[in-house]
């Protein structure tokens, strides 16, 4: 069964090449462009783990990610942004984010803290 991996950020380039290069990877990729359908798609497909931006439109990725945490206590939550501060740090990882990345970001480095969270298993 292949690791499924939710993204939820509201840049469509990002969401894209997130996707391309995830799926090539061999995961299960499903995108959301807002908390809104990242719940539902989440609800719908139950993630192995989540890559949510923290500046969405309506809810903020913090917010998306206590509810993801609500529905799924265990699933690892990965926060991206691109406006990045001690603060939002603290409050993420506070708030159940397990990783804290800082856009622009390298892809080996995403897949270097995605292995982390899955170490046994393989994508597919």
């Amino acid at each position: 069964m292949k690791i499924k991996i939710l993204v939820v950020d509201d840049e469509l380039l990002l969401r894209d090449v997130l996707y391309n290069f995830l799926n090539r990877q061999g995961y299960d990729v499903i995108v959301a462009p807002d908390a809104e359908k990242g719940i539902e798609v989440a609800r719908d497909n139950e993630p192995d783990i989540a890559l949510i931006d923290i500046k969405l439109p309506q809810a903020s990725g913090i917010e998306l990610t206590l509810q993801l945490k609500s529905l799924y206590p265990d699933l690892p939550i990965i926060i991206m942004t691109g406006y990045p501060s001690l603060d939002t740090a603290v409050n993420a990882m506070e708030n159940g984010a397990n990783e804290y990345i800082v856009k622009p970001f390298r892809l080996d480095e995403l897949t270097k803290i995605i292995h982390k969270y899955l170490p046994d298993k393989n994508p597919m």
